[in-house]
């Protein structure tokens, strides 16, 4: 189970990764929403795999689609094709062409709705030779000026080198699409801020055995007790009616630096005779030292406090550093090195 839950929030962390860095985007510099009843679950382990230092947990997060459906602006748009050189089309035909459309949308919308109603306008433009359009925000432009027309193709040049980081203001700009959206402004169902708390701890409502890296008795506290201004140290759980969100401890880096080592230099000095066996054997010590490393760190955690366990580890880490000059990775590397070369 504990294999099955690591390899899922893996898979989840490699979608992330696939949908930002593949864009040039460092996911690092964002916070990570907990979106949905189950994510709780997850978000901690996900982050901590892609680096982002903080996670969001709405109230709602199980109803947030919901939540989301009934406290979102209403929105009828319009659009129309008016194909041609940004040069031939006149701030005249520009303002007859916006103006229609407003009245059609808004026209649409307050035969519904009685609310308060603004209207945002857009355009799909491109350059004379490119072949795909580009959405390019009209609002706040001076729709009386004599020069709309080049305020137009100035936000179109802009937004482009946003997108693209370069902009060709020497060629030609096509006008290509003229949209409107009327927005119909719903009241937010805003529960209100909740007031700071008086202190920065709060109290759990029990503790119960949860499987952390190895069974361990953690605090659960309640969603509704958190406050602004609460800490938590973890592990730990936090508990509402609908989600659950899972607080795990900061270690995990420095195992998962050690084991891809331990897998490299074991591969290297297993003997050529018995490869597969001797691997096997040091993987099994090693796991069985990780598991017993997990349980102790458990009960230390348990009977000591997270700063002293924390103390501990360094220690042990300084340690490791002077033992890691009696492993002679140099003979080790030189005997792979000359086997490799027999072999060939």
């Amino acid at each position: 189970a504990a294999g099955i839950y690591r390899m899922i929030n893996l898979n989840m962390a490699d979608g992330i990764r696939l949908m930002t860095l593949r864009r040039g985007v460092d996911p690092r510099k964002f916070a990570l929403l907990s979106f949905g009843g189950a994510a709780g679950m997850q978000a901690a382990e996900v982050a901590r795999e892609l680096e982002i230092k903080r996670i969001i947990v709405p109230t709602v997060a199980s109803v947030l689609s919901a939540w989301g459906m009934l406290t979102s602006d209403l929105r009828y748009e319009v659009s129309r094709t008016h194909y041609g050189a940004a040069a031939r089309i006149t701030a005249d035909e520009v303002r007859e062409l916006f103006a229609d459309l407003e009245q059609q949308a808004a026209g649409r919308l307050r035969s519904w709705f009685n609310g308060k109603i603004s209207i945002e306008r857009s355009a799909e433009m491109r350059y004379g030779e490119q072949i795909f359009e580009i959405d390019v925000s009209l609002d706040g432009l001076d729709w009386n000026a004599a020069d709309l027309v080049d305020q137009i193709e100035d936000r179109f040049h802009v937004r482009h080198e946003e997108l693209y980081t370069y902009a060709s203001r020497g060629q030609e700009v096509v006008f290509v699409n003229a949209r409107v959206a009327a927005v119909g402004e719903v009241a937010r169902l805003d529960e209100g801020a909740r007031e700071a708390a008086a202190s920065s701890t709060c109290s759990p409502r029990g503790r119960r055995q949860a499987f952390f890296a190895g069974w361990r008795e953690v605090p659960v506290y309640a969603l509704d007790d958190l406050r602004p201004g609460h800490t938590l140290t973890g592990p730990a759980i936090i508990e509402a009616e609908t989600t659950t969100v899972l607080i795990d401890t900061g270690a995990g880096c420095i195992g998962m630096v050690a084991t891809l080592a331990f897998l490299d230099l074991a591969a290297k000095a297993s003997p050529k005779q018995a490869e597969g066996t001797f691997f096997a054997l040091l993987m099994s010590v090693y796991n069985a030292g990780t598991q017993g490393s997990q349980i102790v760190g458990g009960w230390l955690y348990d009977s000591l406090g997270y700063t002293t366990l924390i103390l501990i580890s360094a220690a042990f880490t300084a340690l490791c550093w002077f033992i890691v000059p009696a492993v002679r990775v140099e003979q080790i590397e030189a005997r792979a090195a000359r086997e490799a070369r027999a072999a060939d």
